[in-house]
């Protein structure tokens, strides 16, 4: 027997005015959904109770959800949106890296993640390809205070005419990967992370059963370089609530093999708090990179003996002790400094950024050439500091002038139980930054000429985000010659007609600044000019 059930639909007027109940602090969307008949497991919209509900989340974020008979995706809040929010707030105590970030997120839904990176001072553009939905985005910037530094627009994967032409510092996503959005996706990342460019993509995502997992082979193919979150037992860690030092103290992004990155992918091992999340960072550095081969190289050799390398920060009296992270660049943690007014400029390091775990010399005022041993970390250190160039009398070789600049390097090696990387030398040499470009730097950039000429003229535009509103202009290719009255502003387009190392001449095609005149191309390791 075949029964039938017949529904008869209420007049509009009798249906009740819809009541605001947000879901319970760290209550997942499908957890509110099915206590509240908003959504079934699979998110399929039954128009029950409630057309909108406004969270709270716990890095202090408000969201307004629709749960409106327009039902879309987008509209509501998913745990790896708040578990990628958490990992960036997580993020940013340690290493304080987001302020003034350019941040791209696509397929924002709500905004979740966006708006965090909003809060902690990062620019961002948050897209979507549904109108309604970048709606429901504007208004959530206006609830978050965030009008001015954050920005809702259209951006569909699959209509390259509504791409972002800008060089973005992050492009994020979370929770975003379907059976149709595979290839389309892809295509997003790779026009938004450009070859050789410093941008990282950020991407949370659930694993399903029947997710593409080619979305990883498509991103390989394209030269991206794939790395995932883990724990130092190789761990995926991942977490929409709770503490986030519990969810992330202990990870960091390891490589995935190299063309077998799918398979990483679904064979991954869970950590027993980890809801099947997984979260990863993609860059697209040049090929054979020797910076990026060493770097790898050495990450591999870590995880095969598992080791960890403790983050190293430094404190110094050239930005009142605020501490800093240094990058690793395979071999060393770098920092470059400039001295100051009084000639001379004094430093500590920090491990994970904790006062707690201070690294610091044996003597007061140390430097390369007087020996001293590398003690900590503890924070028994207060009036010991490695010092450039002070006191000139004491030391000849350790001189220096107002102005000049510095490379540190921080050598590392095992603690006492031979599986954590510390640090256990510190050395600088001086560098002048307007010398002409290292090999590794003349070669990215000769790259990135060689690739977007194709024999005609270059034609450059004025970075917005490395040149500071900007650029000096001298008379002559010299760094010592003239500058001119005015700056070159950000976005004008110059026509290259002749070069000199790092040192272009150019003639201005649109834009503010000097007709002509003297540039730099690149200034530490930034591209003040991008090929139009």
């Amino acid at each position: 027997p075949i029964c039938l059930k017949l529904v008869v639909p209420r007049s509009p007027c009798c249906l009740a005015a819809p009541t605001m109940h947000p879901p319970k602090l760290g209550q997942t969307t499908s957890q509110h959904a099915e206590a509240t008949g908003g959504t079934n497991h699979w998110g399929e919209h039954e128009h029950k109770k409630e057309r909108s509900t406004i969270r709270h989340t716990e890095e202090g974020v408000i969201i307004h959800e629709d749960w409106s008979s327009a039902f879309h995706s987008g509209n509501l809040v998913w745990d790896c949106g708040l578990c990628l929010a958490k990992f960036f707030s997580w993020r940013d105590t340690h290493d304080g890296c987001t302020v003034d970030k350019t941040v791209l997120e696509l397929g924002a839904g709500t905004g979740i993640v966006g708006l965090t990176l909003g809060r902690l001072g990062a620019r961002v553009v948050l897209t979507d390809a549904v109108h309604d939905v970048v709606e429901l985005i504007h208004g959530n910037i206006i609830a978050n205070d965030l009008t001015g530094r954050a920005f809702a627009r259209i951006l569909d994967w699959a209509k390259k005419s509504t791409y972002i032409d800008t060089n973005f510092d992050l492009v994020v996503a979370a929770d975003v990967l379907y059976d149709v959005t595979t290839r389309t996706l892809a295509n997003a990342f790779e026009a938004h992370i450009r070859m050789g460019s410093r941008t990282e993509g950020f991407f949370a995502f659930k694993f399903r059963k029947e997710a593409p997992l080619s979305f990883f082979t498509v991103l390989e193919s394209m030269g991206f370089v794939i790395e995932r979150l883990e724990d130092a037992d190789g761990l995926v860690v991942g977490g929409h609530c709770g503490d986030a030092n519990s969810i992330f103290g202990d990870c960091r992004f390891v490589a995935l093999p190299t063309n077998s990155a799918a398979a990483a992918v679904r064979d991954a091992r869970f950590h027993c708090k980890n809801q099947r999340m997984q979260i990863f960072r993609f860059t697209r550095p040049w090929a054979g990179s020797p910076e990026k081969t060493i770097a790898a190289q050495d990450e591999a050799q870590c995880r095969s003996r598992k080791l960890k390398r403790r983050r190293c920060f430094i404190v110094s009296s050239c930005n009142s002790y605020s501490p800093i992270a240094m990058p690793w660049n395979g071999c060393n943690f770098v920092y470059s400094l400039t001295l100051g007014a009084n000639g001379w400029e004094s430093f500590q390091l920090l491990l994970d950024n904790d006062w707690a775990a201070t690294m610091y010399p044996s003597i007061p005022d140390a430097n390369p050439s007087i020996e001293h041993e590398v003690l900590g970390p503890d924070s028994a250190g207060h009036g010991k500091n490695w010092t450039i160039g002070r006191p000139p009398a004491k030391d000849h070789l350790n001189t220096a002038e107002p102005g000049q600049c510095y490379r540190i390097l921080v050598d590392v090696g095992m603690e006492s139980d031979g599986l954590v990387q510390v640090p256990v030398r510190v050395r600088w040499d001086f560098f002048n930054p307007d010398d002409e470009l290292r090999a590794a730097e003349i070669e990215e950039v000769g790259s990135l000429c060689k690739e977007v000429q194709g024999g005609g003229t270059m034609i450059w535009v004025v970075n917005d985000r490395s040149a500071g509103g900007g650029l000096l202009v001298r008379s002559e290719a010299k760094l010592s010659s003239p500058v001119l009255d005015s700056l070159l502003l950000s976005g004008a387009r110059v026509k290259e007609v002749d070069r000199i190392s790092n040192r272009m001449r150019y003639l201005k095609i649109s834009g503010d600044g000097p007709s002509t005149g003297w540039v730099s191309l690149h200034c530490r390791g930034k591209m003040l000019l991008e090929p139009a």
